[in-house]
């Protein structure tokens, strides 16, 4: 007692002695330390653990499962892994897809992550579900919740929130119509309102798409700004460089 804040005698449970008689998750295995790895494997091979300041091990019967994103075979060849570790927890190995490999069920997803979110029934309409199917959604789940969770803030921050639009969703991600200058230019110069509506990314567009884009929200900076998805003091500078008004 007292070796250090909140130590006693004979030790204190830890999370795997916890979980006995149950299941054990560990998440991002493949970010332990090696020094971890190799206590880990002791449990896993004996069946027990050693309280700290202990000296009578306990047993454990513990089901383990293990979750990572990264590619633990590489891991272990390149000696950040342990290989007796990796091929005892490799018992019964399942892959889950990204999100972009089964895009057809963003939509119910959003609408479920949006009903938890208290924003009620809505509908998607026919450009924003196009949009969602087309993005990559690298931050697979996760993403595709936090746009949720944008949307009711946002959306009833202006209006009750009835319909979800492509105009709505490109205010709350406008990272999901960036495109590069180079494309949006050709389109910008002729014309076309759909190119000019499209947030643009947050590098620097020519100055022809940034003129086209003005003329569109009738010189009115703010709102060309929040269309390309940065401050209007950014805007304001790629003008100033660019010698407009």
């Amino acid at each position: 007692d007292g070796a250090f804040t909140g130590s006693r005698r004979g030790g204190r449970v830890g999370l795997i002695e916890a979980a006995n008689g149950g299941t054990l998750f560990l998440d991002e295995i493949g970010e332990m330390p090696l020094a971890l790895q190799t206590r880990l494997l002791r449990v896993l091979e004996e069946r027990e653990v050693l309280r700290v300041g202990s000296v009578r091990a306990t047993p454990v019967d513990v089901r383990v499962i293990a979750a990572t994103h990264c590619e633990l075979d590489t891991l272990v060849r390149e000696g950040r892994f342990r290989r007796d570790l990796y091929y005892r927890l490799n018992v019964l190995r399942i892959a889950l897809a990204p999100l972009r490999q089964h895009a057809d069920d963003v939509p119910l997803l959003l609408m479920s992550f949006l009903r938890a979110t208290g924003a009620g029934a809505m509908v998607i309409d026919g450009p924003a579900e196009a949009a969602l199917l087309r993005h990559d959604w690298p931050g697979n789940v996760r993403e595709l919740r936090n746009l949720a969770e944008r949307i009711a803030v946002l959306g009833h921050a202006e209006s009750p929130l009835a319909a979800l639009t492509r105009p709505l969703l490109a205010r709350c991600a406008p990272e999901m119509f960036a495109m590069s200058a180079t494309e949006a230019a050709p389109a910008a110069v002729a014309g076309d309102p759909q190119a000019i509506d499209s947030p643009l990314p947050r590098s620097r567009p020519t100055p022809a798409v940034l003129a086209a884009l003005l003329q569109q929200h009738g010189g009115q900076r703010g709102a060309a700004a929040r269309a390309l998805g940065v401050s209007r003091s950014t805007l304001w500078r790629w003008l100033q460089d660019d010698g407009a008004s």
